[in-house]
């Protein structure tokens, strides 16, 4: 399912329309009409929308917004570079992620084994 689909089946679970949507996000001070709405619906968009956009929607429609930036491929790359810079393991991971070196199902191993190890 897509990010505009998600929305869509969201906004209509909050019995919202398109503009009621779109009167939401611009209270946030965010530019944002019902075209744009119904665009991201229908997966009309060149790109994708933008960080601060998706995190507001979210925020309207109750959900994390992690997956759908996630999906969108919307990432704080100063906070990765620092992570790398601490850990450089992740520069390793994150290039063989780049590079499809890792299955997505070696990938849901080790996010399954990561949620079930205990914390301290």
């Amino acid at each position: 399912m897509t990010i505009g689909q998600q929305i869509l089946e969201l906004r209509r679970k909050h019995r919202l329309t398109q503009k009621e949507l779109a009167d939401k996000v611009q209270e946030q001070n965010l530019r944002c009409d019902f075209t744009y709405i119904s665009k991201i619906e229908n997966d009309k968009l060149d790109g994708p929308p933008s960080e601060e956009l998706i995190r507001c929607i979210a925020k309207i429609l109750e959900t994390d917004p992690e997956e759908w930036l996630a999906m969108v491929g919307q990432f704080d790359r100063k906070a990765l570079q620092n992570v790398v810079e601490d850990i450089p393991e992740v520069g390793v991971l994150l290039r063989k992620l780049q590079n499809r070196e890792i299955s997505a199902e070696q990938i849901r191993d080790w996010l399954e084994s990561v949620d079930e190890t205990p914390r301290n």
